[in-house]
């Protein structure tokens, strides 16, 4: 379900644009319907941060399990 973050606390607004889906819609946006983003590379980066840490996570958390 989607809804608007201008209906949301200004707290929770800021933190849902730090969420996956906020950057991934907006970068999938500029590369097939060529809508220009201003902050391209910092949704990338979001994106990155979010696959980092949780490659890292769920390694750390599937070695853990496959040897206890």
């Amino acid at each position: 379900m989607f809804f608007p973050t201008a209906n949301l606390p200004p707290a929770l607004a800021l933190l849902s644009q730090f969420l996956p889906l906020a950057p991934l819609s907006k970068t999938l946006r500029h590369f097939f319907l060529g809508v220009s983003s201003p902050d391209l590379l910092q949704e990338l980066l979001v994106l990155l941060v979010w696959l980092v840490l949780s490659t890292a996570i769920s390694y750390y958390l599937f070695q853990k399990k496959a040897y206890h």
